[in-house]
C-alpha cells in the first residue's frame, strides 16, 4: 500500500496532474488505457502524497469521464493553450491554484508514487533560490515530475511561452533549478520503474 502522508503540513501544496495531451503515439486516450487494471489518470492521482488540492489539466476539446476522478477532491481546468504541448498545460494549471508549493506530474508516469515526490519537495526546500526542483537520470535533467514554488514558476512559464518556447525541458535546464541526483532518488526506487512513462502500445507491453 502507497503511503500518502502530507507532503508539508504548513504550507500549501497542490498538485497538477497534466492530462491534455492528445495521444497520438498511443492511439487512443492513454488517460483511459489499463496498467495492472487501473485507467492511468486514476493511478497518476491515487500516486499523489496528500494534498490540499489536486488539478487535471485537460484539452477542453476532450473532457475527461467523471467516473475516472476519484473521491479526492479533484478540479478539471482547461488548458490556456490547448495544443501548445505540456509547458502550456503548467501554466495553465499553476494559474488555477493559490498554493505556494505545486508538485506537476504527467498522466503517463503509472507507477510514480509519494516517496519520490516527496524527495522533490524535500529538495526544494533545501533551495531557497530555486523556483523548480527536478530529478536527474542518465545524467540529465528530466521534466517531470517537478516540484515549483508557484508565483515565480507562473512568471518563468508565461515568458517562455510568450517567447515562442513550448518544450517543458527549458524550464528545468535553467541553471538555478534544484536537482535530486540519481544516486538520491534510487534510494527510493532503484530499478527506477517510478519514472518510466508510457507513450505507446509497445510501452505497455515492454513495461506492462
Amino acid at each position: 500500500m502507497r503511503d500518502h502522508g502530507l507532503v508539508t503540513p504548513s504550507i500549501p501544496t497542490a498538485a497538477i496532474v497534466l492530462a491534455g495531451g492528445a495521444s497520438r503515439r498511443m492511439g487512443t486516450d492513454k488517460r483511459l488505457v489499463l496498467v495492472d487494471g487501473q485507467p492511468m489518470l486514476r493511478r497518476a492521482i491515487d500516486g499523489l502524497p496528500d494534498v490540499d488540492q489536486i488539478l487535471v489539466v485537460i484539452d477542453p476539446a476532450r473532457p475527461v469521464p467523471r467516473d475516472l476522478l476519484p473521491d479526492r477532491i479533484v478540479r478539471v481546468i482547461p488548458d490556456l493553450r490547448p495544443g501548445a504541448g505540456p509547458l502550456a498545460g503548467l501554466e495553465a494549471g499553476l494559474a488555477g491554484t493559490g498554493a505556494a508549493l505545486v508538485l506537476v506530474v504527467p498522466v503517463d508516469m503509472p507507477w510514480l508514487g509519494p516517496d519520490l515526490l516527496r524527495l522533490l519537495v524535500t529538495r526544494l526546500g533545501e533551495s531557497p533560490r530555486s523556483d523548480v526542483a527536478c530529478l536527474v537520470a542518465d545524467g540529465r535533467r528530466q521534466p517531470l515530475p517537478m516540484a515549483c514554488r508557484r508565483g515565480p514558476a507562473l512568471a518563468r512559464v508565461t515568458r517562455l511561452l510568450d517567447g515562442g518556447e513550448h518544450r517543458l525541458r527549458a524550464l528545468v535546464d535553467d541553471p538555478a533549478t534544484a536537482v535530486v541526483a540519481e544516486a538520491d532518488w534510487r534510494a527510493v526506487d532503484g530499478p527506477g520503474r517510478s519514472i518510466e512513462d508510457v507513450d505507446t502500445p509497445a510501452d505497455l507491453a515492454r513495461h506492462g
